[in-house]
């Protein structure tokens, strides 16, 4: 029978609280990559000496392309390029549709015998 102790109910309560404070307090550590490992990684060498990308060629590119897009200039840049092509394609999709198809005609009647006889006149 429980006679109201205060340290039956402060034994009962802390356990659970110092285990989901600990399992916070990992996951914070963890959020805040205290576990990862950048004491372990080389620093950047210092005796490299490779060369970088020349991009000159390309940033050229893309600044003449840039200025293009603003003037609307560049061909792609036009909304009714190539439009009468992907307008025709579509029209040839859906025309295979089976909803526009011509239906099959009927096969023909057989004759009271089950053979199909022709009349031939001669």
């Amino acid at each position: 029978m429980y006679n109201g102790s205060p340290d039956l109910i402060l034994a009962l309560i802390s356990g659970p609280l110092v285990i989901c404070g600990s399992v916070l307090l990992l996951y914070c550590l963890y959020r805040q990559d205290f576990f990862t490992l950048k004491w372990f990684r080389k620093p950047p060498r210092e005796d490299w000496q490779g060369k970088g990308i020349d991009v000159t060629d390309v940033s050229d590119r893309l600044k003449h392309l840039r200025e293009g897009l603003k003037e609307n200039k560049v061909p792609g840049a036009n909304p009714d390029f190539k439009l009468a092509k992907r307008v025709e394609s579509k029209r040839e999709e859906i025309a295979e549709l089976a909803f526009f198809q011509t239906p099959h005609p009927p096969p023909p009647e057989d004759t009271e015998h089950g053979h199909r006889q022709d009349l031939i006149l001669v």
